[in-house]
Formats: structure tokens, C-alpha cells, sequence
């Protein structure tokens, strides 16, 4: 228990990197970087360019938006500016030049002509945790550079569709997958080289179940484009964003990270949709379909509930970018150790089924068998046998494994490992006493296992 114990000293921190872009000095990249606003909400990032009177974003953050406003958090120019107008857009590409009503005293970002390098960390500026000043978190681009139909094509139909109907950005557009997290609220971020040079500008991402994955726009490809003389685009033709097209919301604020121990930040509720619209989402065939149906099915003959219907709240790790489904409604709590690491819970309602995950991230050791020994040794008078292991993924940097265990007074538990390079997360759901509980407890049971399998780092 010591080595599960210390490996988990990192466990749900969000690492505020201080010095994270003290290579950049030379032209204070963060100090060019700004939160964009309507009204009061917070609705994305972008970055000063080419001159102090002009703030790059994605166009999905101001489409549809009036009443704009950039937060500057440099000292000597913090606070609000209004932006006078959308100047210029570049549907392909989803990019929004804005003018706005009085100059940023800033050196403006400089664009870099590189091609990303998968071994290379970039920086992502945006604001810190907290909302105290802008901040830089390292990323990895995947190395060339892809089209925006390697997510968007005719496999996906009802999303290819959508895209095409919206208007922007287009299939042809040039982009760099993210390996790293992307958060809702990040679109218009500028991801830059060592030098400080933008190298790409965050623009959204879609949901396999609840894997993210993640692309920035190329700025050497697209930004001279979007600020050209011929660019005759007008932000008057461009229609309101499809929300179901990015991760970002209308309301960025309004999804409050949670607070941890000695006031340090991880995870922050993302969205809140049902469990059959998590499904519909996942790439599965018809036989993997009718599976999952005929597991729902005897789920609501055994308990009496549709558990398709089940809303579920899908929160997002800031650091690892690791998501997890929690049943809408019951309440996250953590424990701390003398260590001051945590464990997180949700509880049923009767209190007799439970859900304890932990994310560990940059670990050098293997905290697996001890998380599972930790997770059985919740309730000391019972006595559990393993009943059955898949190992249901094994690749190169990624693998998952389940593990189902019964005790001598029908309980159950589930717990699944997954690894995402040096990244761990374990979930476990139990019943103590199947024998004496209600159905309703069966069906806690049942979802918790569910969200448990949907939980997951980001897909690479």
C-alpha cells in the first residue's frame, strides 16, 4: 500500500507551469494571448496579430455573437477592451481577425513556417486554472500535417453533413492532430515553437464515446490567408455555430473547475448528456450494438430501469486530459491520505454502491495491483476471488485491462486499469452485499459499471 501511496503524489494536480514559457521572453508570448468574451461569458482565447489594433480566434467562438470583448491579463494593460468589429473571417479555415476599439501595447505574435515534429513539446497559452493570468501548458502535435476530412469524411455521414451545412472550417483544411488534452474553452488558443512562433491555433475536437480527439489549425498555411487583400469573406454571412462540431461551450464559466485540497485545481465538468447519446457516438459495428442492447435490456429486466436514459456528467483531468462519466446527480468527494494524495467517489443514494477512481499522471511505476487492493479493502470483512480478466486493449502506448472479483456474500466488483503512457487511471464500482439490496442498487451497480467502462484518456 506505501509504493500505491507514493506513487500517487501527483495524483489530480494541475501543473501550473510559472515558468513554462521563460524561453519565449525575448517577445512575452503570454502577454500577447487574451480571453475573448460576450457580455460576461467567456467563450474562447486568441492572440494579438498582425499589429496591436487585431486579435486572432476561431470563428466558432464568435459566430453568432455580438457585445465582443478581449481580457488582456498583461500588467499595465489588464482588463477589457471592446472589439469594434469581426474584420475579416476565413471560413476554410475557421479563423476570425478582430479589431479592436483601442490598441494592446503588446508585441504581436510572430508566426512560425515549421512543420510540426511529433518528438518536439510545444506550449498552448491560455488562462491558468483559476483564471489568474495566462499560462502555458506543453502539448505534442503529431508530426506532418493532416486535412480536416481525417475527422470529418463520409464514414461519419450525419457529421460530415453538418460541417458542410455550417460552412467552416472545411474539409480541406490544413490542421495538426493534438496528442495532448484540449479543453472546452481552449478554441483560438496559439500553440507555439521554443522561439515563441505560432505553429498552430487550437480549433476544436469530437467525442469517440468520450475520447477526445483534438486538432489545431496550421497558422503559416492559413493566416496570411485569412489577413490578404483578396480575402472578401464576410463575418455577415457566417451562421451560427453547431455546438455539437467542437468542444467548447457557450458558456465556458459556467462550468466551474472543482477545488482540491490546498486550493489546487484538476477536474472540471465538461457536459451533461445521457448515456445512449454517449454510445451514439462510439464507432461500433451492429454486432457490438446489438450487444450493448441486449446488455441494456437485461439490465431493465433485472432492475426495472433504462439505463440508455441515464444522464450522465462527463468531467475532464486538466493535465492528463483523462475523462470520466459520473451518474447525473450524485456528488463527487475525495479522501486524502497523510500523503495528501486523493481518491475520488460517487456514492448511490442508499449508500451501498460506491464508484472510487484516482488518475496518476507522470507516474514511473505500475500503482495497478495496489489501486485494486486498495478498492477491495474498502469493506475489511469481506473476502473477494478474482472471477474473470480481459485484457480488452494492449498497444505500443495505450493499454486497458478489466477485472471482475465476487466475495462470499454476493458482492461485486468491477474495476478496470488503463495506461496511457506514463499516464495511470483506475476505476472501480462495488457492491458489498448483492444479496440484501434494492433493485435500485442493482441498477447503481450496473451504471457505475458502465461509466466505469466509458471513462478513458484521450485517443492518440
Amino acid at each position: 500500500m506505501a509504493a500505491f501511496i507514493n506513487s500517487m503524489r501527483c495524483l489530480l494536480v494541475v501543473m501550473i507551469l510559472t515558468g513554462s514559457y521563460d524561453h519565449a521572453q525575448s517577445q512575452n508570448v503570454a502577454d500577447g494571448v487574451v480571453e475573448v468574451y460576450t457580455g460576461i461569458s467567456t467563450i474562447g482565447v486568441g492572440f494579438v496579430w498582425p499589429d496591436q489594433y487585431h486579435v486572432v480566434t476561431a470563428l466558432h467562438v464568435v459566430a453568432g455573437r455580438s457585445n465582443l470583448r478581449v481580457r488582456s491579463y498583461t500588467p499595465g494593460q489588464m482588463g477589457f477592451i471592446q472589439v469594434e468589429t469581426v474584420e475579416k473571417v476565413l471560413k476554410e479555415a475557421d479563423l476570425a481577425l478582430l479589431r479592436l476599439s483601442s490598441p494592446l501595447q503588446v508585441q504581436p505574435l510572430r508566426i512560425s513556417s515549421e512543420t510540426p515534429d511529433i518528438n518536439t513539446y510545444y506550449t498552448m497559452y491560455r488562462t491558468t486554472p483559476g483564471g489568474s493570468r495566462i499560462g502555458g501548458f506543453s502539448k505534442r502535435l503529431e508530426s506532418g500535417v493532416e486535412t480536416l476530412d481525417f475527422f470529418f469524411n463520409t464514414g461519419n455521414p450525419r457529421l460530415y453533413k453538418a460541417l458542410n451545412e455550417q460552412g467552416y472550417p472545411q474539409v480541406r483544411a490544413r490542421i495538426a492532430r493534438v496528442r495532448d488534452p484540449v479543453m472546452k474553452g481552449d478554441s483560438g488558443a496559439p500553440v507555439c515553437n521554443q522561439s515563441g512562433e505560432v505553429v498552430g491555433i487550437i480549433d476544436g475536437g469530437l467525442y469517440n464515446g468520450l475520447r477526445a480527439y483534438n486538432w489545431a489549425i496550421l497558422a503559416s498555411e492559413h493566416l496570411p490567408a485569412l489577413n490578404s487583400s483578396n480575402n472578401n469573406e464576410s463575418f455577415a454571412s457566417v451562421r451560427k455555430t453547431d455546438p455539437t462540431l467542437y468542444l467548447v461551450t457557450d458558456n465556458v464559466e459556467a462550468s466551474k473547475p472543482l477545488q482540491f485540497y490546498n486550493g489546487k485545481v484538476s477536474l472540471q465538468k465538461v457536459f451533461t448528456t445521457t448515456l445512449d447519446q454517449i454510445n451514439a457516438t462510439l464507432d461500433l459495428n451492429q454486432v457490438e450494438r446489438q450487444e450493448v442492447e441486449q446488455q441494456y435490456a437485461r439490465i431493465a429486466a433485472e432492475t426495472g430501469k433504462y439505463i440508455k436514459n441515464a444522464s450522465i456528467d462527463v468531467y475532464q483531468d486538466w493535465y492528463t486530459g483523462a475523462t470520466i462519466a459520473v451518474p447525473h446527480g450524485l456528488t463527487l468527494e475525495y479522501s486524502e491520505s497523510n500523503d495528501q494524495f486523493l481518491l475520488l467517489q460517487a456514492t448511490s443514494p442508499s449508500g451501498k454502491v460506491k464508484m472510487v477512481f484516482a488518475i496518476i499522471d507522470e507516474t514511473s511505476s505500475d500503482p495497478g495491483h495496489d489501486f485494486i487492493e486498495y478498492v477491495l479493502a474498502l469493506d475489511y470483512e469481506a473476502y473477494w476471488e478474482e472471477e474473470a480478466f480481459y485484457p480488452y486493449e494492449e498497444e505500443e502506448n495505450y493499454s486497458a485491462y478489466d477485472y471482475y472479483y465476487n466475495n462470499e456474500i454476493g458482492g461485486g466488483a468491477a474495476i478496470s486499469l488503463l495506461y496511457s503512457y506514463s499516464d495511470f487511471m483506475g476505476l472501480g464500482a462495488y457492491i458489498v452485499d448483492k444479496i440484501s439490496v434494492s433493485k435500485e442498487d442493482e441498477y447503481y451497480y450496473e451504471l457505475l459499471q458502465e461509466c466505469a467502462q466509458l471513462s478513458d484518456f484521450p485517443e492518440y
